[in-house]
């Protein structure tokens, strides 16, 4: 499955990317190269030759299975999967049976890794001879669609920006929205093809790659503009694909999640065991690369975006050439926007809501990294004292019938207090509509008194749950301990920062409250700061980093600040 040494090393545009990966840095390119959607198309070929029809078992839950059903869903086979050591209590996947230990007439295995015994049944892997053969041809036939539809797209008139990522990224569908409306055309290359649904519908197309497959195609492409995610422990991908970018393209990088700030160098010594529980026993030296990365980001990369407030410029040395760095927030998206009276009777008692992904804690989220995301205290202080408060999960993270094995400690808190909801959240097209009959949106965690793990992170960071709220038309109330958010809202007056001892005083502080005022504030902050008025912004950063380094020092688009 692998492409030679040699049209790789062909295709490489910018060598001082790859010495910013070290010497493995074609281990990380393989890493991110497995092409989920040519392997499923494999597989089932090879499985339509040896068995025409019967009854199939695929053996595993990954993004390979999802594709798999959906195929198998109109070819002429009953299906089972096996989760194997999924400990999921779902009893569905993709429309299919969940059934442990079951064994059909052909099984699928889904994992490289999976020697587990099928007695009485065809097996087909991703490591088969005849699966690996079929896999070059069906991969083959995917660049040359890949690059069909992005050829397709870069040949029209419209200026085309393409958005690239891995995992979640809710501010990229506010931007592509509002880019459109400009008369850009917008494509999302995702390698996850679970995030498809994600992305639907806010881009002129959304194609499920991989990485080397995009690389490839970018040897030959022309002036492209790519806006590229960064995250923890993925700041390789943006620097890979450098690596690969013609000199006449241009990629703008969107920090998002740092290394740097996230698990800090001068905390390692104490973070490292947990960190390996996590991430691996190779941790340390993939914590080097990432930081090594950030900092080729921030020296190399035509541009970059931050989610935050302006000291995460200053703090990553980016203050040598300011003119290519942007803050540029997950500003609120007309579309998203839920009609609200400010006028509306405030009840006696608010009821608050908290939208946003919870990390779970357990042996692979060890509470010495996770601790400071976790919102137990804080829930049992807010409805200790009365108050209803629901929160939606992220409804990426998983089935909410495992909701009971992970989050049992919110389920627990749910049933001592019935004032308490611990629910699976929305999608960004929906969940606005679901919390506007709220009162208040909450952006509050338990924050220990000395933050070991991401105290950088939690200070400069500006939450897209953040501008949800404003979509929704809540006012926020924010922890003092997100300094930059907490900034915010209080400068924009759609919100209130409070600290712990005031959060222990709910009633009183929230008596005291000028409600009129502030949802008017919110109102007024989302018509100022809403993604259509914002994004000439992104417009003329795009422009502007299209220059020549040495030309694009003035005319720098305007900052908000923080």
């Amino acid at each position: 499955m692998n492409v030679s040494d040699a049209v790789i090393e062909s295709a490489i545009a910018r060598p001082t990317a790859l010495a910013a990966l070290g010497s493995n840095w074609r281990a990380l390119l393989d890493a991110e190269s497995f092409n989920h959607e040519a392997c499923a198309h494999a597989l089932l070929d090879v499985l339509q030759r040896h068995l025409p029809n019967g009854v199939v078992t695929i053996r595993g839950i990954s993004p390979l299975t999802a594709l798999l059903c959906e195929q198998l869903a109109a070819l002429p086979y009953r299906v089972a999967i096996d989760p194997l050591d999924n400990p999921t209590r779902r009893r569905q996947f993709c429309g299919m049976p969940l059934q442990r230990g079951s064994v059909g007439e052909a099984a699928l295995k889904v994992f490289a890794k999976d020697d587990g015994e099928v007695a009485g049944a065809c097996v087909f892997g991703i490591a088969s001879a005849d699966v690996q053969q079929a896999y070059a041809l069906a991969l083959a036939r995917h660049r040359r669609e890949l690059a069909e539809r992005l050829n397709a797209l870069l040949a029209g008139d419209a200026p085309v920006v393409i958005f690239v990522a891995k995992l979640a990224y809710y501010n990229q569908l506010r931007m592509s929205a509002s880019l459109r409306r400009q008369g850009f055309r917008t494509v999302a290359i995702t390698f996850n093809p679970d995030l498809r649904e994600h992305k639907s519908g806010y881009f002129d197309d959304v194609l499920a790659t991989d990485l080397l497959s995009f690389s490839l195609w970018l040897q030959g492409a022309r002036g492209v503009v790519l806006h590229t995610q960064g995250w923890l422990f993925r700041y390789h991908i943006p620097v890979l694909i450098d690596a690969f970018l013609p000199d006449d393209g241009q990629q703008i990088v969107e920090l998002m999640d740092l290394n740097s700030f996230f698990l800090p160098p001068d905390a390692l010594p104490q973070l490292l065991p947990h960190m390996r529980q996590t991430w691996g026993d190779d941790v340390a030296a993939l914590q080097q690369v990432q930081m090594a990365c950030e900092q080729y980001l921030v020296h190399h990369a035509d541009g970059i975006v931050y989610q935050g407030c302006r000291r995460i410029m200053d703090l990553l040395g980016g203050t040598g050439r300011p003119s290519r760095w942007l803050q540029f927030l997950c500003y609120p998206l007309p579309e998203f926007y839920v009609a609200t009276d400010p006028e509306r009777p405030v009840p006696q008692r608010p009821r608050l809501v908290f939208a946003g992904g919870i990390p779970p804690v357990n042996a692979k989220h060890p509470a010495a990294l996770f601790s400071d995301a976790q919102l137990l205290d804080t829930v049992e202080t807010i409805v200790g004292q009365g108050f209803a408060l629901d929160v939606y999960n992220n409804p990426l993270k998983m089935a909410e019938e495992d909701y009971v094995d992970v989050y049992a400690d919110h389920l627990a808190l749910a049933e001592r207090y019935p004032n308490y909801r611990f629910l699976k959240g929305e999608l960004p097209g929906r969940i606005a509509q679901i919390i506007s009959d709220y009162d208040l949106g909450l952006i509050v965690y338990d924050y220990a008194d000395t933050l070991l793990v991401g105290a950088e992170h939690f200070k400069t960071l500006i939450p897209s749950k953040l501008f949800m709220y404003l979509e929704a038309g809540l006012p926020v109330l924010v922890s003092h301990r997100a300094e930059a958010t907490a900034e915010f809202v209080e400068r924009h007056g759609c919100g209130l920062a409070i600290s712990a001892e005031q959060l222990r005083d709910l009633p009183n502080v929230l008596q005291g409250l000028d409600w009129l005022a502030l949802r008017k504030g919110v109102l007024a902050a989302r018509e100022r700061l809403s993604m259509d008025s914002q994004v000439q912004r992104l417009i003329g950063f795009y422009r502007l980093c299209g220059q020549p380094h040495k030309q694009a020092t003035t005319d720098l688009p305007h900052q908000l600040s923080c």
